[in-house]
């Protein structure tokens, strides 16, 4: 297990659909601050992505 530290950015939209619905889009972009590698018998088989990234849709309501 190696600690992960990261810096990155978020933008969001949101939009009422009425009074009690929104629907809502964001977008990450995420760069660590140090990178980890697996190895197994000497060989690097994995490692963390210099930036990695997400998209989403969210729908919601309010209730109150």
């Amino acid at each position: 297990t190696t600690p992960f530290f990261a810096v990155g950015g978020r933008f969001a939209w949101t939009r009422p659909l009425s009074d009690s619905l929104f629907l809502g889009l964001h977008f990450d972009l995420i760069a660590p601050l140090s990178r980890t590698t697996l190895r197994v018998s000497d060989n690097d088989v994995w490692s963390t992505a210099p930036v990695s990234g997400v998209a989403g849709l969210d729908v919601g309501g309010n209730f109150l």
